[in-house]
C-alpha cells in the first residue's frame, strides 16, 4: 500500500497560481484529493475560485484542452449554467506548475466558482422536485447542445477529436481487452467484471443499434450530487473531467445509478427511488425529444443504462485499486471504502 503523500502547496506553487492568473495575494483552501486536486481561492477582495490540479500522467494537455472548450460551448450556448474556465495573463486554459515538494508536474486550471449551494445538504438534490426536475432538464440541454455539435460542427469536430471515447477514461479501466488480460492473470474483481460484461452489459450496448446524433455524442460522464449546485430553480454544473464519448443514456444512467444507490444502501431516510426518476425523466424529455424517439428512454433501456453506468463506475474502482495497491496513486481510505462497496454492489449482477 501506498503512504499518504504531503499534498500541502509549496509557497512557489501558491505564488505561480495567482501571477498566472493575475490573482493578487490569494488563500488556497483544500477541497478535495482525488484523481484530481481541487482548491478553493479566495482573493483579498473576497472573491472566489476554484483551482483544480490535474497530474501530467493523469491525462493529455490536449483532453484537457478538449474538456475546457466544451465548457465554452455549453456556456456560450445560453441554456446551461456552467462554472467556466479563465484564461490566464496568456490567454491559455492551462498552466503547467509544481505544486507540491515532489517536483512532479501538473495542469493548472481556473473556474469560476459556482452560483447558489450544494444540493447534498440535507440531500435536497434528491427531495427537492423543482431541483430535480431542473436537473432533468439541464441534461437534456446539456444532450441537446452535443446533438447539435454546439451550433458550429466545424469547431466542434476539432473539440471532440481530443475527446475520449467511454473506454478511453481512467487509463482505459473499462475496456475490455485491458479487463479480460486482468481476467486472464486470476484477478477476482476482473473476472466478475468479465462475466458481466458478456452476460449483461455487452449484449444491452448491442441492442442500441448504429450511433446517432440524437442519441451519441460527448457526455458529461460524471453527473452525481456533488457535481452540481442549485441557485433557486437554476443548476450550474462543474467537475466535467470525466467527459467522453458516449451514449446519452450513460449520463442518464448516472443520474438513476447513483439516486438508486443512495434508495438501496439507506442512506437517506424517506427517499422515493420512482418518485424522483419520474420527475427527473418528465423534465428530460420535455426539453429533449431525440431520445424518446429512438426509443431510449423505454424502461428496458433505461434499466440496461442504470446497469451499464454501475457497471463503469465499477470498472473506475477497481483501476483505482490496483493503482493504489501497487503504489502508483494514492487515493483516501474513504475512496478507498467505496470502491469496494460499488464493485461488491455490482457483483449482484454477477452470473457466476
Amino acid at each position: 500500500m501506498s503512504e499518504q503523500p504531503n499534498y500541502s502547496l509549496t509557497e512557489e506553487a501558491n505564488s505561480t497560481i495567482s501571477s498566472q492568473w493575475n490573482l493578487g495575494s490569494c488563500t488556497f483552501t483544500q477541497i478535495k484529493v482525488s484523481e484530481n486536486h481541487t482548491y478553493l481561492v479566495k482573493t483579498q477582495n473576497d472573491a472566489k475560485y476554484i483551482v483544480r490540479l490535474t497530474p501530467e500522467n493523469h491525462r493529455a494537455q490536449e483532453s484537457i484542452q478538449s474538456e475546457l472548450e466544451f465548457i465554452t460551448f455549453l456556456s456560450k450556448s445560453g441554456a446551461i449554467h456552467v462554472c467556466s474556465p479563465i484564461a490566464n495573463k496568456n490567454g491559455c486554459y492551462l498552466s503547467e506548475i509544481v505544486p507540491y515538494a515532489d517536483k512532479k508536474p501538473w495542469y493548472a486550471a481556473l473556474f469560476e466558482f459556482a452560483q447558489g449551494g450544494s444540493v447534498m445538504d440535507k440531500f435536497i438534490g434528491l427531495f427537492d422536485d423543482n431541483i430535480v426536475a431542473s436537473v432533468g432538464k439541464t441534461v437534456a440541454e446539456l444532450h441537446n447542445v452535443a446533438s447539435r455539435r454546439g451550433n458550429n460542427p466545424e469547431k466542434w469536430n476539432l473539440m471532440q477529436k481530443n475527446v475520449p471515447l467511454g473506454t478511453q477514461t481512467h487509463e482505459n479501466c473499462s475496456d475490455m481487452n485491458v479487463i479480460r488480460k486482468r481476467a486472464k492473470e486470476g484477478h477476482e474483481y476482473s473476472k466478475m467484471l468479465e462475466r458481466i460484461y458478456d452476460a449483461k452489459v455487452g449484449p444491452f450496448l448491442d441492442s442500441l443499434g448504429k450511433p446517432t446524433d440524437a442519441t451519441y455524442g460527448v457526455i458529461h460522464g460524471d453527473l452525481t450530487l456533488e457535481n452540481y449546485f442549485a441557485h433557486g430553480d437554476q443548476i450550474y454544473l462543474f467537475d466535467f473531467d470525466q467527459m467522453h464519448v458516449n451514449w446519452y443514456g450513460a449520463d442518464i444512467g448516472c443520474v438513476l445509478t447513483w439516486a438508486r444507490f443512495f434508495d438501496e444502501m439507506g442512506y437517506v431516510q424517506g427517499f422515493d427511488f420512482e418518485h424522483y426518476k419520474n420527475v427527473f425523466l418528465d423534465a428530460y424529455k420535455k426539453v429533449n425529444t431525440g431520445m424518446s424517439e429512438a426509443g431510449h428512454l423505454e424502461q428496458n433501456k433505461l434499466e440496461g443504462f442504470e446497469l451499464y453506468r454501475e457497471w463503469y463506475n465499477s470498472t473506475i474502482c477497481v483501476g483505482a485499486l490496483i493503482q493504489h495497491e501497487k503504489g502508483e496513486r494514492h487515493f483516501e481510505q474513504t475512496i478507498i471504502d467505496i470502491c469496494h462497496t460499488l464493485i461488491k454492489r455490482c457483483g449482484r449482477h454477477d452470473t457466476k
